[in-house]
């Protein structure tokens, strides 16, 4: 049975939740980031946007004011999802847990009572090397992260790049 998530469902999300999210390239998709980051906003919550195709901050000029602020503040942060997860052009899990630990660290000593996480997972395909420790990767985002309850997480796969049998 196919889980679906609608605005409503994922913004009750609680602190620990890892999200998969398979959608489509469309203003919906869009539309539904902007009211997760706005969700965010008004619980107090900072946010880290590991991008790779798309340029995020279209997501936030023109839209609303107060993510324009969040954004120059640092209560959102928007981050290359290369950076993050191949900044040798290798997954290491090790080390992409560790530099997300590190966003949640200073989410905290900023005074933030979570960090969202939203990840577009097109990164995967940048993973020539290492990409057989993607699963080693999610399983130690669930143990050594997300289990502690100081963020969640929403991987956005995008239909486009993910067909059907790839998950």
């Amino acid at each position: 049975m196919e889980t679906r998530y609608s605005a409503h469902t994922l913004n009750d999300a609680r602190f620990g939740d890892h999200i998969c999210w398979l959608c489509d390239s469309s203003t919906d998709s869009e539309s539904f980031i902007v009211q997760f980051l706005e969700t965010a906003l008004e619980r107090g919550e900072a946010v880290l946007y590991l991008y790779h195709m798309h340029d995020p901050k279209r997501l936030i000029c023109g839209r609303n004011p107060e993510l324009e602020r969040a954004l120059s503040s640092g209560q959102i942060v928007f981050e290359s999802a290369i950076n993050v997860f191949l900044p040798t052009g290798f997954l290491h899990p090790e080390e992409a847990i560790n530099t997300l630990s590190k966003y949640v660290e200073r989410s905290k000593k900023a005074g933030f009572r979570c960090l969202r996480i939203v990840t577009e997972m097109t990164w995967v395909f940048e993973a020539a090397l290492g990409a057989e420790r993607i699963a080693e990767y999610e399983h130690r985002l669930q143990t050594e992260l997300l289990s502690k309850g100081e963020s969640l997480l929403l991987a956005k796969y995008d239909r486009q790049y993910f067909k059907p049998g790839l998950l």
